[in-house]
C-alpha cells in the first residue's frame, strides 16, 4: 500500500522575548519549525535558546 503525500511547506522562524529570571532581565529566543499542507499545519519542533 502506498500513501501519497501532497505538497508540504516547511517554515522556520525565531521569536525573541524578554523574561525576568532570578531577578535579572534576560532575552531568549524560541525557534519553531512548522509544517503546512492543504489539510493542516503542525509544529514539528521547537526549542528555547539564550539569544538569537
Amino acid at each position: 500500500m502506498k500513501a501519497q503525500i501532497g505538497k508540504i511547506k516547511i517554515y522556520i522562524n525565531g521569536i525573541r522575548f524578554k523574561i525576568k529570571e532570578d531577578s535579572v532581565n534576560k532575552e531568549k529566543s524560541v525557534y519553531l519549525i512548522i509544517g503546512v499542507n492543504v489539510e493542516k499545519k503542525e509544529i514539528l519542533c521547537f526549542w528555547i535558546a539564550e539569544s538569537e
